[in-house]
């Protein structure tokens, strides 16, 4: 049987979770920006709260420095103004868009095969 590993996250890294989630943003949107479980973000709250965790205790009262809010709202900003920016492009279609069409293709006439005469005998 192999032993599971499990992932070491800094205590910069959890400053980061716990302050967006202290900040009022959903727990399970911060779960999946960061790619991490639910269940963990709240355990790393509750070792914040109640000042058990080694890694949490200088923040044990649940307040985050000015400079790690400022941190964490400085990267939601840069990430909120890139999605702004991909929305904000026109979606990639592998159909031209009737305006170019028009404005570029000369009016369509149907071109039939010549016809041809009966020869009479």
């Amino acid at each position: 049987m192999s032993k599971k590993t499990y992932r070491r996250y800094s205590a910069e890294f959890k400053d980061q979770v716990l302050g967006l989630v202290v900040l009022g943003k959903p727990v399970a949107e911060v779960a999946q920006e960061f790619q991490v479980s639910t269940n963990l973000i709240y355990e790393w709250r509750l070792r914040l709260q109640g000042g058990s965790a080694g890694q949490l205790a200088p923040q044990a009262r649940g307040e985050l420095s000015e400079a790690d809010v400022l941190k964490a709202l400085r990267r939601e900003n840069t990430r909120l103004l890139a999605e702004n920016d991909i929305l904000k492009k026109p979606p990639l279609s592998s159909a031209p868009s009737p305006i170019s069409t028009a404005r570029n293709d000369p009016p369509h006439r149907h071109q039939h095969a010549p016809h041809r005469a009966a020869h009479l005998p």
